[in-house]
């Protein structure tokens, strides 16, 4: 395997298991009656609070690109990670449980897209946003479904 191969196999890898989660806690919510997740408390509050720490995460990965190479992208990477978080954040302090989901939702969409735009820009690669496109995917599927089951 080449390096970029190795790396591209731990990105896909641990993107997956993060996914895990929300599948997991969407599935719950889906076909339990009140489910819990043992000690970390109710499948939506472990979903909410897991979804802000993941978006917060992701709006992160931008600070890099940002510091790394801001003069080969448009955007203010740096401005809109901060206001992502903070929206994140805010909606998880401020918003029933099902309208943070489809908050947090929006916001990995929008996640998503700027990504699409840092490929564009040659910042990152497609290989990446493959590997996205997947996983965003299950995670935006698992929230709105979750949003919508109770």
């Amino acid at each position: 395997m080449t390096p970029l191969q190795t790396k591209l196999y731990w990105v896909r890898f641990l993107a997956s298991f993060g996914a895990l989660p929300f599948l997991a806690c969407s599935a719950a919510i889906v076909f339990l009656d009140n489910p819990t997740m043992g000690p970390f408390g109710t499948a939506q509050n472990v979903l909410s609070s897991y979804s802000l720490l993941i978006v917060s995460f992701m709006a992160g990965i931008l600070w890099g690109v940002y510091l790394i190479r801001s003069n080969e992208i448009s955007l203010n990477l740096l401005l809109i990670s901060n206001v992502i978080a903070v929206v994140a954040w805010a909606g998880f302090i401020l918003l029933p449980i099902r309208l943070v989901l489809l908050c947090h939702a929006v916001l990995f969409l929008l996640l998503l897209y700027i990504d699409r735009d840092a490929v564009k820009a040659g910042v990152l690669t497609e290989a990446y946003l493959k590997i996205r496109y997947g996983v965003s995917g299950v995670v935006v599927a698992s929230l709105i479904v979750a949003a919508l089951s109770f």
